[in-house]
């Protein structure tokens, strides 16, 4: 195209007051030089296809802002709890080196407690000679080893008197059971 017809192109045209679907359009491409035609109806497509490109544009540079603040939040969050989390792991090793030898503290309880056990043992034992009980209630078993007084035994008839009713006294010499009816005299034996 000559610069005549380019100038004649761009200036001196009217413009069209109401465009036909049959009008056809002169479109002179710039890279080329050409000068080229098309009508209403392609060029509206071409221009809705640009409308939208441009919307899915803006839409997702809408939805990249969005996306980038989100993920500035979730940096900001991210860097608070890892800053929480290393407060409270410096707290926990604070309160860690604050804690008291327990090891040490259980075997002195231990040995206290051992000695405190072996103290009452030992008085148990100076007591139960000493021991006079008036009511005993035994349930399942009841094996006595060694002297006791619930049962006597002796060479011939009982001498002395009986400890309490129910006593048993046995003569080894002549092999006779005798069994006290009463508490008070010799007499109280009976075989």
């Amino acid at each position: 195209m000559s610069e005549q017809s380019k100038k004649v192109f761009a200036d001196d045209f009217e413009r069209i007051a109401k465009v036909k679907s049959n009008d056809k359009i002169l479109i002179w491409d710039s890279e080329s030089g050409t000068v080229m035609y098309a009508t209403p109806g392609q060029i509206n497509a071409v221009l809705g296809e640009l409308a939208n490109h441009a919307q899915r544009a803006e839409t997702a540079a809408s939805s990249a802002a969005t996306s980038a603040q989100s993920a500035s939040n979730s940096a900001t969050i991210a860097n608070s709890a890892k800053s929480a989390a290393q407060s409270s792991a410096d707290e926990a090793e604070l309160a860690y080196e604050e804690l008291p030898d327990t090891e040490d503290i259980t075997s002195e309880a231990v040995a206290a407690n051992k000695a405190r056990l072996m103290a009452i043992a030992k008085f148990i034992a100076k007591l139960l000679p000493l021991a006079d009980l008036e009511d005993v209630n035994v349930r399942g078993a009841f094996n006595i080893f060694g002297p006791t007084n619930l049962v006597l035994v002796g060479e011939g008839a009982p001498s002395e008197v009986p400890d309490f009713v129910g006593q048993t006294y046995i003569d080894k010499t002549n092999k006779v059971r005798y069994t006290a009816f009463g508490d008070n005299a010799v007499s109280d034996w009976k075989s």
